[in-house]
């Protein structure tokens, strides 16, 4: 995944972002959903939260005052992780 990918992300509203997002877990082998949640109101304005629950691994990852693309790197390490442990 390019940084250029990464920042397409960072600058689509959070509907388009969470359609991206799908694509890029897919492009990893990930099948199933992922959800994308940007928090609401003045002191959230940098919070996302991300659930992806893929191939029998569910995973949550939150991130608070960071950018989409931080949630999203921290996210693909934790799928990327199980799925080493998993041997798949």
């Amino acid at each position: 995944m390019t940084d250029c990918e990464l920042s397409t992300l960072a600058n689509s509203s959070a509907e388009l972002a969470a359609e991206e997002l799908l694509l890029i877990f897919q492009q990893v082998g990930a099948r199933g959903d992922v959800m994308l949640y940007k928090h609401d109101g003045a002191r959230s304005e940098n919070r996302f939260t991300i659930m992806a629950l893929i191939s029998g691994y569910e995973g949550v990852c939150r991130r608070d005052g960071d950018s989409l693309s931080v949630c999203v790197q921290d996210c693909l390490r934790q799928y990327l992780a199980a799925k080493a442990r998993l041997g798949n």
